[in-house]
């Protein structure tokens, strides 16, 4: 039997392994790309922790949270970037 899950490494270190997070829900791996992109869930609930992590392992800080509607609200905003620069963001609630 194959270990599976998600691992992914920055630089050859482990920035995140899917089988090692304890506690977190994931709410799916989605595309984000250089326009504004609003992911919304309004079936879960509020109060949790928020986490972003990036295919290319990096921390970027551009994405906000927020529950003002009542749900978990993850907004990325538009950003300058090359057409080739799309992102797959995987999103969670911990």
């Amino acid at each position: 039997m194959t270990d599976r899950g998600l691992i992914i490494r920055h630089g050859g270190v482990v920035v995140f392994n899917s089988r090692r997070a304890a506690g977190g829900v994931c709410l799916g791996m989605f595309r984000v790309p250089g326009a504004q992109t609003v992911l919304s869930f309004p079936h879960m609930p509020r109060g949790r922790t928020p986490i972003v992590v990036y295919s290319d392992g990096s921390m970027h800080s551009n994405w906000l949270y927020d529950e003002v509607m009542g749900y978990p609200r993850f907004v990325f905003p538009a950003v300058a970037m090359s057409a080739s620069a799309n992102y797959t963001v995987g999103v969670y609630l911990k």
